[in-house]
């Protein structure tokens, strides 16, 4: 690994400053900051979906939706409503594959979880011991999170989706906002859940807007960050739309490396080759694997590859 040894950052210098920084200037605090991180958590933290549903009420629809997208190919965990028993084994064959987290996935479909996705959220997490369980249902409210810690759930993977609300109206105009999911990140501490939280680049989000989002998460002091790419698919409003720069990509998770405590595990989704370009650099250390190494998982795949979008 290369000596980081360039610029300091002590605090003092503003984020919106810190993404004006020369590309080199900014990985080589990275570097350094990357270095702190992964002394703390040296290994990689794996984690994949468990779709429970792809049910969703928001209204109307997300236009960059990728799950639509995934419908319309026919996936069966996005179109049907599984039962405990499917889920199980599921959750079975991850952690058979090694895999350290799980998310439960769902559209959004309200403010209070249903009971029926609750339930099978306990049933899963008390016959399957081994992974650790988050959920991604979008903004809830405080008595459903209280609800999930009870139920088995080690943090909730809440994304704010994008730190703009301008933007995130744009693809997002019905359903939660970008203000309830930063209230439900407060009910997930409340409730003595891990917080894990990020939010996508590339929809049109400037600067300022980038720098408000990072000071935020720094804010919410979040065990995991996921600061995510958008990627066009079929069957979307948004399929024209192009896709995330590889660089804009690599320095606003750069800036978070600096910004963010340095035990913050920073997930990446494998995004073209960010990772191979500037992962040393940002100190990844978390890992969306949608299609876990195992034969346990046959023709199954659950994921719909780059980290199932979290926060949708």
């Amino acid at each position: 690994m290369r000596g980081w040894s360039g610029v300091s950052w002590d605090g003092s210098l503003p984020t919106r400053q810190l993404l004006d920084l020369d590309i080199e200037s900014l990985l080589d605090l990275s570097g350094r900051a990357a270095e702190k991180a992964l002394a703390i958590n040296p290994l990689t933290v794996t984690a994949a979906p468990i779709i429970i549903t792809g049910a969703c009420t928001t209204s109307p629809g997300c236009r960059h939706c990728k799950w639509e997208h995934l419908k319309a190919m026919g996936r069966p965990p996005f179109i049907d409503d599984r039962s405990v028993g499917a889920l199980t084994d599921w959750a079975h064959a991850l952690a058979d594959a090694g895999m350290h987290r799980a998310f439960f996935g769902t559209g959004w479909l309200g403010y209070r979880l249903p009971r029926q996705v609750l339930e099978k959220v306990e049933d899963v997490c008390a016959a399957e011991p081994r992974l650790e369980y988050y959920g991604l249902f979008g903004a809830l409210d405080r008595q459903s999170h209280f609800d999930l810690a009870s139920a088995g759930l080690t943090g909730m993977l809440t994304s704010l989706e994008s730190p703009s609300e301008r933007v995130y109206r744009s693809f997002r105009p019905g359903g939660d906002s970008l203000a309830d999911r930063l209230k439900a990140l407060g009910h997930t501490k409340e409730a003595g859940l891990k917080a894990w939280t990020g939010f996508l680049v590339g929809l049109g989000e400037d600067a300022d807007e980038v720098a408000w989002g990072l000071d935020a998460l720094r804010q919410i002091g979040p065990e995991s960050v996921s600061i995510l790419p958008f990627e066009p698919f079929e069957e979307t409003a948004m399929r024209d739309h192009p896709p995330t720069d590889e660089l804009w990509l690599a320095r606003v998770n750069a800036a978070a490396r600096v910004v963010l405590e340095p035990s913050t595990v920073l997930f990446s989704d494998h995004y073209r080759d960010v990772d191979e370009r500037f992962g040393a650099a940002v100190g990844f250390n978390g890992s969306y694997i949608t299609t876990p190494p195992s034969k346990a998982f046959g023709s199954q795949a659950e994921g719909p590859g780059h980290g199932d979008r979290p926060g949708s």
